[in-house]
């Protein structure tokens, strides 16, 4: 028997080497090379929430729920037929950062309040583009050319003065430290503490960041969005789109376009969430992108340290507070084995959870083990895995 179990872990050892060995990919995550300070996950409140904010209670509390309630477990104000439970954090664990557009209206104003009571701590009033009376083109679009500055300069004045009536109104809900952006639809936005940006290509991405390491100034992404489908497809687009913005970006705070969005038919799916700007009846539809984003924001919550990874399609991210290492992956092809280097941490624990084409958030059951300081992962093809460890830097 003795010599029996000798044998069985000879072979076992035999396989896990061999495993190592023939990984197809190799990622090493370094504490010692701390990135970005994460400040949190956003959406935009323009559209859906003047909509949404003039509904009955039952269903605006029901989205607000959805949208900004990290703690909520289960949600009963409506009948459906949809497994809400599942839908409850649209955007994970916390969505904190709250892009605002135009904040006069009193729907959004009643929005907005429901989300600040919901957890929300960081807002920012965006102002798209000046009034279309106040633009040199008289659309609020965007200029003719599409690259020059379409405010016209004889309303700077005039602009300020809407500008500042907004501030009043914002602090007059209580939201004193709320910054105010002043983009005009073609030029990168410029604040005093916060550049925030919209989709760029890589090159462009790491020249914003060397501008705005250079100046001392923070960096969002301020407004990403696509079209979902019905598979996995869009989810992998969303999920690249994350890995690029917070590797080559650095950004602290990631904001999506539309958490929710007008989508009643199912073929308009720009939003997280679908629902009907017309008829408060129809049960919020959960789209596949939805559990994308929320691979990453249920776990990496705002005060999280993005850590060093040589890997595009991974992201990693550590707290000190909460002694946890994320680690968010997405595979756009065939099914490989990926080692996880992660001698550098003292480990006592890992949970995982997946998404792909016929699974949601799933709890992964089997877990493979760590050995020698490595994770070898069969990462299924076409789908996201998130990697929870209870970890201690070995510094």
């Amino acid at each position: 028997m003795v010599a029996l179990n000798f044998i069985i872990r000879i072979f076992l050892t035999i396989s896990i080497l061999l495993s190592i060995a023939n990984a197809q990919k190799a990622i090493f995550i370094d504490p010692n090379d701390p990135w970005q300070v994460f400040e949190g996950w956003g959406t935009m409140l323009s559209w859906w929430a003047n909509v949404i904010g003039g509904f009955p209670d039952d269903y605006k509390n029901l989205t607000a729920d959805l949208v900004f309630d990290p703690e909520k477990e289960e949600i009963t104000q409506l009948t459906t037929t949809l497994d809400l439970k599942e839908m409850c954090q649209v955007i994970g664990h916390a969505l904190y950062v709250i892009l605002i557009e135009v904040l006069m209206n009193i729907k959004d104003g009643l929005y907005l309040v429901s989300s600040l009571e919901r957890g929300a701590n960081i807002f920012e009033a965006n102002s798209a583009s000046p009034p279309y009376w106040m633009t040199k083109s008289n659309c609020s679009s965007g200029c003719v050319d599409g690259t020059s500055d379409n405010l016209d300069p004889s309303y700077y004045d005039a602009f300020a003065k809407y500008l500042t009536e907004v501030a009043d109104n914002l602090l007059a809900k209580g939201l004193n430290d709320t910054s105010i952006s002043i983009a005009d639809e073609n030029t990168i936005d410029q604040e005093v503490f916060t550049v925030s940006t919209v989709l760029l290509n890589h090159i462009q991405r790491t020249e914003l960041f060397n501008i705005t390491k250079q100046n001392g100034k923070k960096l969002w992404m301020s407004e990403y969005g696509l079209a979902t489908t019905l598979d996995i497809s869009a989810s992998i687009t969303l999920s690249e789109q994350i890995l690029n913005d917070m590797r080559n970006l650095k950004t602290n705070a990631w904001v999506y376009l539309q958490a929710t969005q007008d989508d009643p038919s199912g073929s308009n799916r720009w939003g997280l969430v679908g629902v009907s700007y017309t008829n408060s009846s129809y049960p919020p539809k959960i789209h596949h992108d939805f559990y994308a984003y929320k691979q990453y924001t249920k776990f990496i919550h705002p005060g999280y340290q993005i850590i060093s990874f040589d890997d595009n399609d991974t992201l990693a991210a550590y707290s000190v507070k909460d002694q946890k290492l994320v680690i968010v992956c997405t595979n756009k092809g065939a099914a490989q084995l990926w080692n996880f280097n992660v001698n550098m941490f003292n480990i006592s624990n890992i949970t995982a959870f997946h998404t792909s084409n016929n699974e949601t958030i799933t709890p992964l059951l089997n877990i493979p083990p760590i050995n020698n300081g490595s994770l070898v992962y069969l990462h299924p093809s076409d789908s996201i895995t998130t990697l929870v460890f209870d970890a201690i830097p070995n510094l």
